[in-house]
């Protein structure tokens, strides 16, 4: 039987997926391969499109919230001595070149981008 004839019938014959046990195991693992792509394809929009949604909302609050900033030698360098937080499309933003918040104190934040004076740090459900 064709893999995709199986992933077909698999839907409403559980006879012929019993029957599928004595393919070789070349087809076996291939409708696997095949079954695990289309589970991870509504994953894999979900999260292209919280990304792209995440990014725009950086890049509003970079244009028009933070002071202008430069990056030398590896440093975040700005006129700004005091951490700025912002919200945006859910999503908290810290702008801190003085590195008064540690990376450490972003994990209880649910999803923030964070720019520090020597790294960029992105917690998500408070993994970084």
């Amino acid at each position: 039987m064709n893999v995709f004839n199986l992933l077909l019938k698999g839907i409403y014959s559980p006879k012929d997926i019993a029957k599928a046990r004595f393919t070789g195991i070349g087809k076996a693992i291939l409708f696997i391969f095949i079954l695990s792509i289309i589970a991870a394809v509504p994953q894999g929009y979900h999260m292209s499109q919280e990304i792209s949604n995440a990014m725009s909302g950086f890049q509003h609050v970079i244009k028009k919230d933070l002071p202008d900033f430069s990056i030398e030698k590896g440093k975040l360098q700005a006129d700004q001595s005091a951490p700025i937080e912002k919200e945006e499309n859910g999503i908290t933003i810290i702008f801190d070149p003085a590195e008064k918040i540690k990376a450490s104190e972003l994990e209880s934040k649910q999803t923030a981008i964070a720019l520090l004076k020597e790294k960029a740090v992105i917690a998500i459900d408070g993994q970084m």
